[in-house]
């Protein structure tokens, strides 16, 4: 075999069947010179190289509550999956006849317990009443507590006025203030009962009572005290 020049090329002629050696041109040996040659690949990086601080503590407790959430999922899951083959057993049996179904059930080991009657005198409260109660009742405690030093100066007027000292308030005055504020006691008292057979009017004066009461000025008691018991009794308030 001849030897071949570097950078020459042993080709055949088809037609002949002879060998020749073809030296290529430059241009034709930069063209086809990466032919056959290994391809490059690239592949991409599978894993992570930037730097995960570690877990903070309530971020591990987290993380635990979160496994304990799943591992009680799962059961749940598990229990429920059992329960449903275990149901599709069941169904999956042959029915019993009609005549056995309807046959005489057998004899139980324990009596039998009958509930009593549903009383005659029970009764469902209308869910507006309740809303009222709801509604007032709260109202109503934060006006009894605001009336307080009003009633308990009252009080030691009546004492003094039964030893004969000299009251700034009237006695007919502190009879009527005391009648409406012992209603008031009564109805904060009892209001989740009695409340259920006001009216839609008695609602209305109820609440409208409160409000009145509401805006007289408690400013400087000690100095406006007949001042503030003239201006309750002229509300002339009238409780349900």
């Amino acid at each position: 075999m001849p030897k071949i020049p570097g950078g020459a090329i042993l080709a055949m002629d088809k037609s002949t069947g002879l060998y020749e050696v073809i030296k290529p041109s430059k241009a034709n040996r930069a063209k086809f010179k990466k032919v056959g040659a290994p391809r490059y690949q690239k592949y991409p990086v599978t894993f992570d190289l930037s730097y995960t601080p570690p877990l903070t503590l309530e971020q591990r407790l987290e993380l635990a509550s979160y496994h304990q959430e799943e591992r009680e999922t799962l059961s749940l899951l598990s229990r429920l999956t059992l329960e449903q083959c275990t149901l599709e057993e069941r169904l999956s049996d042959t029915p019993l006849p009609l005549i056995d179904r309807i046959s005489d059930p057998p004899a139980s080991s324990s009596p039998i317990h009958i509930p009593p009657p549903i009383p005659h005198t029970l009764k469902f409260h209308k869910s507006k009443l309740l809303t009222h109660i709801e509604e007032l009742k709260p109202n109503l405690l934060a006006t009894l507590i605001r009336l307080q030093p009003i009633f308990k100066r009252l009080n030691a007027e009546a004492e003094r006025s039964h030893f004969g000292l000299p009251i700034t308030v009237p006695q007919e005055m502190g009879i009527r203030l005391w009648n409406w504020y012992q209603r008031l006691e009564k109805l904060e008292e009892k209001l989740d009962t009695i409340g259920h057979t006001f009216t839609n009017a008695q609602w209305r004066r109820l609440s409208g009572s409160l409000k009145q009461i509401g805006r007289v000025s408690f400013v400087n008691l000690a100095d406006r005290f007949s001042e503030v018991c003239k201006e309750l009794d002229e509300l002339d308030i009238k409780l349900p």
